[in-house]
């Protein structure tokens, strides 16, 4: 849920009063919520700049989005790397009170993606499942290059973020390219997916992790000269049946 403010000339001048009413307004927005399910996240801005209202909201989150990404990720590169967007967020709203944004991002020649995502304190973070499911070797998930918290509690949520290789299209992609390779090919794919997805279930299991939320958009693949590979990400809906 975004609340949006225009300020003029600009938000770093706003006044004291016009910021409480701002406020005012957002915690009214939240509190009119029966179950307080979405976060408002307030955006202060002055004038817009030039060109549709379109090319502007893409400007804008591009800069967020570069912005977090040079804030989290500094420690791998020096300052002469630049991040290109190649996807903008992507908002997703859950069942459960969860909302998370993915950017795809090209870095050093190699497409990575950062996460952000906002959760209820109650739950498991995401991250938490990933110790769990790395200290228990399991296979086939995505491979994290920096993740960490970045609000402990905003009203009920916090916001935690991951940054992780990209793993690769969705699952009803990746049948549709393999399909054009023939019967046998496609079979012989196919048969190794399934064989890693259960794979990494399994061991997941026995490691008290379930994951709860398996679809086509959170089965990988990578397709790589020939070569077929099968990942399950987005872990945020998991149960830790430890916990």
């Amino acid at each position: 849920m975004v609340v949006e403010a225009k300020v003029q000339p600009s938000p770093d001048s706003i006044n004291e009063k016009d910021l409480g009413q701002i406020l005012d307004y957002v915690q009214a927005v939240w509190q009119s919520q029966i179950t307080c399910m979405f976060v408002p996240v307030l955006f202060l801005h002055g004038p817009q700049p030039t060109g549709s209202g379109e090319q502007a909201e893409s400007a804008g989150k591009s800069e967020q989005a570069e912005s977090v990404l040079a804030s989290v990720s500094s420690k791998y590169c020096d300052e002469s790397t630049e991040f290109l967007l190649e996807h903008l967020f992507k908002r997703e709203v859950g069942l459960h009170g969860r909302i998370a944004y993915v950017a795809k991002v090209t870095w050093d020649n190699r497409i990575f993606v950062l996460k952000l995502a906002w959760t209820a304190t109650d739950r498991i973070p995401e991250n938490a499942i990933y110790d769990i499911l790395l200290k228990s070797e399991v296979q086939d998930i995505p491979q994290l290059f920096s993740r960490g918290l970045l609000i402990k509690d905003f009203r009920g949520y916090r916001l935690e973020y991951i940054v992780m290789k990209d793993c690769g299209i969705p699952f009803s992609e990746a049948l549709v390219m393999l399909k054009r390779r023939g019967e046998r090919a496609f079979v012989s794919c196919l048969k190794q997916i399934i064989e890693e997805v259960t794979a990494c279930l399994v061991d997941a299991s026995v490691a008290g992790v379930l994951h709860r939320d398996i679809s086509d958009s959170n089965i990988a693949v990578q397709i790589d000269q020939g070569r077929v590979s099968a990942r399950i990400i987005d872990w945020g809906y998991a149960k830790d049946t430890n916990w």
